[in-house]
């Protein structure tokens, strides 16, 4: 979901204005086996900032090979994650 007001504070993200919140992970996806968690806000793809789930769906569908580099802040931490893509 979009990261708005609510969240922002829910999540106490005061420093962030745009990403997309993570709501569910498939505990044995791709994604909960390289480290994504209910409630990390995705900010950037492969170094482009994203704002919108929509956003990081273009930016996914955009890119040549079969990884990404996720930054993510959670916890109030920025940290990057490498994903594998499912089907590339």
């Amino acid at each position: 979901v979009p990261l708005d007001d609510r969240l922002r504070t829910q999540l106490d993200l005061s420093g962030h204005d745009a990403g997309a919140v993570v709501t569910g992970v498939d505990p044995a996806g791709t994604a909960a086996r390289q480290g994504i968690a209910r409630g990390d806000v995705i900010r950037a793809v492969n170094g482009v900032g994203i704002a919108t789930p929509a956003e990081l769906n273009d930016a996914i569908g955009r890119v040549e090979g079969d990884a990404v580099l996720l930054l993510i802040t959670r916890d109030g931490d920025d940290l990057y994650v490498g994903v594998e893509l499912e089907g590339a």
